[in-house]
Protein backbone atom coordinates (compact mmCIF):
# COMPACT_ATOMS: atom_id res chain seq x y z
CA UNK A 1 0.00 0.00 0.00
CA UNK A 2 1.09 3.24 -1.06
CA UNK A 3 -0.27 5.81 1.39
CA UNK A 4 -1.44 3.65 4.88
CA UNK A 5 0.01 1.00 6.76
CA UNK A 6 -2.82 -1.83 7.23
CA UNK A 7 -3.28 -0.85 10.97
CA UNK A 8 -2.84 2.84 10.13
CA UNK A 9 -5.84 3.06 7.88
CA UNK A 10 -7.91 1.04 10.04
CA UNK A 11 -7.39 2.83 12.81
CA UNK A 12 -7.97 6.70 10.76
CA UNK A 13 -11.53 4.90 9.44
CA UNK A 14 -12.58 4.20 13.23
CA UNK A 15 -11.44 7.70 14.11
CA UNK A 16 -12.99 9.49 11.26
CA UNK A 17 -16.52 7.68 11.71
CA UNK A 18 -16.11 8.53 15.83
CA UNK A 19 -15.33 11.82 14.90
CA UNK A 20 -18.36 12.54 12.54
CA UNK A 21 -20.22 10.92 15.38
CA UNK A 22 -19.02 13.75 17.62
CA UNK A 23 -20.02 16.58 15.29
CA UNK A 24 -23.68 14.93 15.50
CA UNK A 25 -23.97 13.73 12.06
CA UNK A 26 -26.22 10.42 11.86
CA UNK A 27 -24.88 7.45 12.04
CA UNK A 28 -25.65 6.19 8.19
CA UNK A 29 -24.32 9.24 7.01
CA UNK A 30 -21.55 9.18 8.92
CA UNK A 31 -20.63 5.98 7.79
CA UNK A 32 -21.51 6.89 4.08
CA UNK A 33 -18.83 10.07 4.37
CA UNK A 34 -16.09 7.73 5.85
CA UNK A 35 -16.70 5.62 2.35
CA UNK A 36 -16.12 9.09 0.95
CA UNK A 37 -13.56 10.24 2.34
CA UNK A 38 -10.87 7.23 2.18
CA UNK A 39 -11.62 5.40 -1.32
CA UNK A 40 -8.49 6.38 -3.22
CA UNK A 41 -8.04 6.95 -7.12
CA UNK A 42 -7.10 5.94 -9.19
CA UNK A 43 -9.16 2.95 -8.19
CA UNK A 44 -6.19 0.11 -10.22
CA UNK A 45 -3.39 2.04 -8.06
CA UNK A 46 -5.11 1.71 -5.03
CA UNK A 47 -7.20 -1.99 -4.80
CA UNK A 48 -6.01 -3.35 -1.60
CA UNK A 49 -6.34 1.06 0.52
CA UNK A 50 -10.36 0.42 -1.33
CA UNK A 51 -10.74 -3.38 -0.05
CA UNK A 52 -10.19 -2.26 3.36
CA UNK A 53 -12.22 0.71 2.99
CA UNK A 54 -15.19 -0.71 1.96
CA UNK A 55 -14.77 -3.69 4.48
CA UNK A 56 -14.70 -1.82 7.17
CA UNK A 57 -17.49 0.53 6.30
CA UNK A 58 -19.68 -2.28 5.50
CA UNK A 59 -18.89 -3.32 9.03
CA UNK A 60 -19.18 0.07 10.98
CA UNK A 61 -22.87 -0.16 9.28
CA UNK A 62 -23.75 -3.58 10.39
CA UNK A 63 -21.56 -3.07 13.96
CA UNK A 64 -23.61 0.35 14.54
CA UNK A 65 -26.73 0.41 12.40
CA UNK A 66 -27.46 -3.71 12.43
CA UNK A 67 -27.86 -3.82 8.31
CA UNK A 68 -25.90 -3.23 5.62
CA UNK A 69 -26.91 -1.93 1.85
CA UNK A 70 -27.37 -4.49 -1.00
CA UNK A 71 -25.48 -2.16 -3.04
CA UNK A 72 -22.78 -2.16 -0.81
CA UNK A 73 -22.86 -5.62 -0.37
CA UNK A 74 -22.61 -6.26 -3.94
CA UNK A 75 -19.27 -3.87 -4.16
CA UNK A 76 -17.52 -5.45 -1.38
CA UNK A 77 -18.20 -8.73 -3.06
CA UNK A 78 -16.69 -6.89 -6.04
CA UNK A 79 -13.52 -5.50 -4.33
CA UNK A 80 -12.84 -8.37 -2.96
CA UNK A 81 -12.66 -10.65 -6.37
CA UNK A 82 -10.60 -7.81 -7.94
CA UNK A 83 -7.81 -7.99 -5.21
CA UNK A 84 -5.75 -11.00 -5.46
CA UNK A 85 -3.73 -12.91 -3.12
CA UNK A 86 -0.45 -12.06 -5.43
CA UNK A 87 -1.41 -8.35 -4.97
CA UNK A 88 -2.05 -8.84 -1.27
CA UNK A 89 0.98 -10.63 -0.60
CA UNK A 90 3.13 -7.47 -2.18
CA UNK A 91 1.48 -5.48 -0.23
CA UNK A 92 0.87 -6.54 2.81
CA UNK A 93 3.04 -8.52 5.41
CA UNK A 94 1.88 -12.30 6.30
CA UNK A 95 0.09 -10.96 9.60
CA UNK A 96 -2.29 -8.23 7.48
CA UNK A 97 -2.91 -10.39 4.57
CA UNK A 98 -3.99 -13.42 7.56
CA UNK A 99 -5.98 -10.65 9.52
CA UNK A 100 -7.57 -9.06 6.06
CA UNK A 101 -8.63 -12.49 5.33
CA UNK A 102 -10.06 -13.63 8.51
CA UNK A 103 -12.03 -10.28 9.03
CA UNK A 104 -13.61 -10.58 5.27
CA UNK A 105 -14.70 -13.99 6.26
CA UNK A 106 -16.26 -12.93 9.43
CA UNK A 107 -17.81 -10.06 7.57
CA UNK A 108 -19.61 -12.42 4.76
CA UNK A 109 -21.00 -14.75 7.25
CA UNK A 110 -22.50 -11.37 9.32
CA UNK A 111 -23.48 -10.77 5.85
CA UNK A 112 -25.55 -13.89 5.84
CA UNK A 113 -27.57 -13.03 9.21
CA UNK A 114 -28.34 -9.63 9.03
CA UNK A 115 -31.38 -7.28 6.96
CA UNK A 116 -30.23 -5.96 3.78
CA UNK A 117 -31.44 -2.90 2.34
CA UNK A 118 -31.74 -1.39 -0.95
CA UNK A 119 -30.54 2.38 -1.05
CA UNK A 120 -34.24 4.65 -1.11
Amino acid sequence: MKNWEYKELIAALNESYSNLLIQNEEPNQAVSRVFEDFYFYPEEENRVENLITTMNTVRLRIENLGFAYYQETEFLKKQSKIVSDELLQKELNKEEVKDLKKELSKLFEKLNLIEIKSFD
